[in-house]
């Protein structure tokens, strides 16, 4: 693609399981390649396999946006939450979480605390095509409407 990294959307992706950090990691490449079209340029610039991990690469890669798994060892997505309220007000944070009743009431726990959307995670009975079409078609573009202000800037600098 033509738009180089430092005009791309950084976005860190925080997930407890391996098989959905691999998830991101594909549906960013694709994007990356140019199989996805229609969205501005965005990149992955780290993943997290917990809550701890999480606040540490969000401080030292300063994201333009985090995707946040709700449940993690070491710090729950709701407790990463909290404190991302407190260290980095601005960063915008789609929640990502599985379809169930708990999961589903921690969501609107999230988005009452200060999370700017969610994603619901593909079921893991889903083969990777669909996963990644899934995510492709729901969460990609909510990263978009979050990172990108009206006038197609990223909506927070880097600090």
């Amino acid at each position: 693609m033509g738009i180089s990294k430092e005009e791309s959307l950084r976005v860190l992706a925080a997930d407890d399981s391996v098989v959905m950090r691999g998830i991101m990691r594909r549906l960013f490449a694709m994007q990356d390649e140019g199989q996805l079209s229609g969205l501005p340029a965005m990149e992955l610039c780290g993943v997290a396999q917990d809550g701890v991990e999480c606040l540490e690469a969000a401080a030292r890669l300063k994201p333009d946006v985090l995707v946040l798994d709700l449940e993690m060892p070491r710090l729950n997505g709701l407790e990463v939450l909290d404190r991302l309220r407190d260290e980095n007000p601005g960063l915008p944070v789609i929640m990502c979480s599985s379809y169930t009743e708990r999961g589903a009431r921690s969501t609107l726990e999230a988005l009452a605390r200060g999370a700017a959307d969610y994603v619901m995670k593909p079921s893991e009975q889903r083969d990777l095509a669909t996963a990644l079409q899934s995510l492709a078609q729901e969460l990609l573009p909510k990263i978009a409407q979050n990172g990108v202000d009206g006038a197609g800037r990223k909506s927070r600098t880097p600090g």
